[in-house]
């Protein structure tokens, strides 16, 4: 399956279709489905043993923690495309680069912070 580069917008497009009854704003929307990737993903990071955070299954894809680390790298870079600043954090944390699981959860719950 080949995925468009519009495919994160027709996502989170799906994502924020609630009833309207009761519906909620799309922000409180929003806020809630990046809570609940957040709480997924940083769960995940603290669950995985370093070792398996740095296997690959190929040389030409990424390891777990690299998927992890680039999650948090979009997350800071995704508002910048509405004109916001660039957040000030590591550079590390921007390129994908943290190899700790420690420093991984800091910069995914920076980067998920930096979006709200």
């Amino acid at each position: 399956m080949t995925l468009s580069r519009g495919f994160p917008l027709a996502a989170l497009a799906g994502a924020l279709m609630v009833s309207p009854a009761g519906a909620q704003t799309l922000q409180e929307a929003v806020i809630s489905n990046l809570e609940t990737v957040r709480s997924k993903t940083v769960a995940l990071t603290q669950a995985t043993p370093q070792a398996m955070l740095a296997h690959k299954v190929h040389p030409d894809v990424r390891s777990l923690g690299d998927e992890l680390m680039h999650i948090a790298s979009s997350n800071f870079r995704y508002p910048t495309m509405i004109g916001v600043e660039v957040a000030d954090v590591p550079e590390t944390w921007r390129s994908g680069t943290v190899e700790s699981p420690e420093e991984t959860v800091r910069a995914l719950n920076a980067s998920f912070d930096y979006l709200f």
